[in-house]
């Protein structure tokens, strides 16, 4: 690959921002808890000022837990710091003890160059919006993986948002409300192969947002959401 800039990303957590919350073993079971008690953390029906609305913690968790589908959440440091409670997610049982600890370490190793490509993209803006679909679609289920770089206010970079949806229910939803089909062409070209170059930038006119082939990009990249391996 031409431009290799990505294998500098550094998936280890080992730069800490003025958030994160120092003196608790990022690879504790417990680290949620540990780190709620260290900083006081606001819970239940505590109110939370977000920039346009207040809510109590409980009503902030009811909202994001009523998504559907998995999302989660990973600083500008790669540390993993949040995922929605949503069905999906319970299913994971790996997931509780998960949170707080590195991305290098809620991903297998021998995958770790396609995740640094991924964020590398999303943390220098070659790419605002990475879109993962899993191998194992079919045309009763066809699975996304987001990942969306995220800003403050002030525009700098924050971390990655990463959410999942299966977009056959909306499609099937469509179709109906409008009486069409999807019919498939034996004459339609096949897709090309998207360039992994135009990913990391190495491409000028890199589109803002990139689809990934899974043939490319494994589903086991499919974020913390997914194959963890603490």
């Amino acid at each position: 690959m031409a431009n290799s800039d990505f294998e500098q990303e550094d998936l280890s957590s080992n730069h800490p921002l003025k958030t994160t919350i120092q003196g608790v073993d990022m690879q504790a079971s417990d680290w949620v808890e540990q780190a709620a008690a260290q900083t006081q953390a606001t819970c239940g029906d505590n109110y939370v000022q977000l920039d346009r609305g207040i809510l109590t913690a409980d009503q902030l968790t009811n909202l994001l837990n009523s998504l559907p589908g998995k999302l989660t959440f990973v600083d500008s440091n790669n540390q993993f710091l949040y995922y929605n409670n949503s069905p999906e997610n319970q299913k994971n049982q790996k997931l509780a003890v998960q949170v707080g600890d590195s991305i290098e370490n809620t991903h297998p190793q021998q995958i770790s160059s396609y995740v640094k490509q991924v964020m590398h993209a999303l943390k220098t803006g070659q790419s605002d919006l990475v879109k993962i679909p899993l191998p194992t679609n079919n045309q009763e289920r066809y699975v996304v993986y987001f990942y969306k770089a995220v800003h403050d206010q002030a525009g700098n970079y924050a971390g990655v948002n990463e959410w999942s949806v299966d977009i056959m229910p909306l499609i099937n939803w469509y179709l109906q409300q409008t009486g069409q089909k999807l019919v498939p062409s034996d004459s339609a070209p096949a897709a090309p192969k998207p360039d992994m170059d135009a990913l990391t930038g190495a491409s000028q006119s890199a589109a803002k947002s990139q689809t990934i082939d899974p043939d490319d990009l494994p589903d086991s990249i499919t974020g913390a959401s997914t194959h963890l391996n603490k």
